[in-house]
């Protein structure tokens, strides 16, 4: 009789195991962080394209020093509100009111009288303005219940109404010298613009709060979940109170200072199951042992 032939484990090929990222059984997937690089690039390319077109149709004007550097003081002040916005569109909400408030805050703190105080009442109205209108979009979403969509598209008309009531419709003009120098070129930092360097403060502000805080792990949780972080008349509404502020703040800081010219998120998983409690268990549910028992009638004496 013929014996089988022995096999070397050593060498046996071994089986192809799946790859990294793959779910079992499932195809192979990409890297979360792959694909958040993907979306981040894509959003540069569109960048790359339209500097290109800018530079290929007009190469004199576009390309020049100058209009590079108003470019940037331009899109700072958009810039400066998106960080805000990001706080509120990571927490589940929304605000439609973040122009209007600009606006306010625009003609509030170039007032005569404001100005009469120098830079610093400039200032100091500014961001009042923009956090107070901000405190109560907050206030009335989160404790008094109101939609978001209703309460900042309510925070839109009377800002705008206010703002239209201070000015009389009739340009107001700047004329603090230290507000006026930051337009100047001397005030340049290295060629850069002091309102795009106030735009770059605040994006690093802005991201060490939502990737570095608990501020921030509290808004991604009251995005994800608004029930979880805690109970709705708590940590939830005042993370969300907080986040819906951010926006009137923000809206209030770049124009301070140019009056002269809230990867994809993840849930924090800690947070959410930890506050969740489990419900008690009943007193009243069956052992296993009486439950597979059959049920006796009691007997009646005889």
């Amino acid at each position: 009789m013929t014996q089988p032939a022995s096999v070397d484990p050593a060498r046996t090929p071994a089986a192809p195991g799946p790859a990294p990222g793959a779910a079992p059984g499932g195809p192979s997937r990409a890297p979360r962080g792959f694909r958040a690089d993907v979306r981040t690039l894509s959003l540069l390319g569109v960048l790359a394209v339209l500097i290109a077109v800018g530079g290929i149709t007009e190469p004199d004007a576009f390309l020049d020093t100058g209009n590079l550097q108003l470019v940037l003081t331009q899109a700072s002040i958009i810039g400066v509100v998106t960080v805000g916005m990001t706080f509120v569109i990571t927490s589940g909400g929304i605000d439609l009111s973040v122009g209007a408030i600009v606006a306010l805050a625009s003609v509030w703190a170039t007032t005569v009288a404001t100005q009469e105080y120098g830079f610093t009442g400039i200032l100091f109205t500014a961001v009042a303005v923009g956090l107070g209108c901000g405190l109560v979009n907050g206030v009335l979403i989160a404790y008094g219940g109101l939609v978001p969509f209703i309460a900042t598209l309510a925070m839109l008309a009377s800002a705008r109404g206010l703002a239209l009531q201070i000015t009389d419709g009739r340009t107001q003009m700047v004329t603090v010298d230290s507000v006026l120098e930051l337009g100047v070129k001397d005030s340049y930092v290295l060629g850069v613009p002091p309102l795009v360097l106030v735009f770059a403060a605040v994006v690093a502000i802005g991201w060490l709060l939502l990737n570095r805080t608990t501020f921030g792990r509290r808004t991604l949780a009251v995005g994800g979940n608004a029930e979880a972080p805690g109970s709705p008349g708590s940590t939830s509404a005042a993370t969300g109170c907080c986040s819906t502020s951010s926006p009137g703040c923000a809206a209030a800081s770049p124009r301070s200072c140019s009056s002269s010219s809230p990867a994809p998120a993840r849930t924090p998983t800690a947070i959410c199951t930890n506050s969740t409690p489990s419900p008690p268990p009943s007193s009243a549910a069956p052992s296993s042992a009486a439950a597979g028992a059959p049920s006796r009638a009691p007997s009646s004496a005889s």
